[in-house]
């Protein structure tokens, strides 16, 4: 598995392309798949991003099967 760093500011981008985005609250030690959730919980976490920094969202990719 591929796990990067998304900054806030593509977050929907990612998830407009149906890419698997996860949010880590590292102050509360949570986290949060963003597939399915409702626009306004998004852009709450994206803001509470840019505000605490406590908040990271990374992109998660499956590995190639070797073939």
């Amino acid at each position: 598995m591929k796990i990067s760093e998304v900054y806030p500011e593509y977050v929907f981008q990612r998830l407009g392309k149906g890419l698997k985005v996860i949010a880590v609250d590292f102050k509360k030690g949570s986290y949060i798949d963003l597939s399915g959730q409702l626009v306004s919980v998004v852009q709450h976490l994206i803001l509470r991003a840019d505000a605490d920094k406590d908040i990271k969202f990374f992109q998660l990719e499956e590995a190639e099967p070797n073939a």
